[in-house]
């Protein structure tokens, strides 16, 4: 998924998690770099950026544990990083439960239909494959618009 949908997940989220939770500016902070800046790694990785542990389920349950037992208010904002997980796993794949496994997963819906190898490709060429698909791209756009709509009414 792209920055907008991880953004609108995210945020959308936050709202929904405010019902158990007591959110403030520093929570919705803290869940938007979980939930969307973790793609930092790209700068590193390129395309194979999801082969890294911010990738990885083991690191944000790992994260949250941590978090839970040193009592730190904050800590179910990890879980911002499983969702960003769980929206990757859509279009391509991810290595879930890295370094335990270096096994990908994912739904692979754009993966299937791509001549793109990661590692091989750019990253920008694995954006242009993504916008092509007006499926993915209507998704982008509901994402951000019931986020937004959130935003306004909630």
């Amino acid at each position: 998924m792209l920055p907008l949908a991880h953004l609108a997940v995210t945020y959308i989220l936050w709202r929904i998690l405010g019902i158990f939770f007591e959110t403030d500016m520093i929570s919705l902070a803290l869940g938007i770099t979980f939930g969307v800046l973790i793609d930092g790694d790209v700068i590193l990785k390129g395309s194979k950026h999801r082969e890294s542990m911010f990738h990885s389920f083991v690191l944000w349950f790992v994260l949250i544990l941590l978090l839970y037992l040193l009592k730190i208010e904050y800590w179910w904002t990890a879980l911002f990083g499983v969702a960003h997980i769980m929206l990757d796993m859509i279009d391509w794949d991810v290595y879930p439960f890295y370094p335990i496994s270096k096994k990908a997963l994912g739904l692979r819906i754009l993966a299937r239909k791509s001549k793109l190898i990661v590692g091989k490709n750019q990253l920008n060429e694995f954006v242009l494959e993504y916008v092509r698909n007006r499926y993915f791209v209507v998704s982008e756009i509901l994402l951000g618009m019931t986020a937004l709509i959130t935003y306004i009414y909630l």
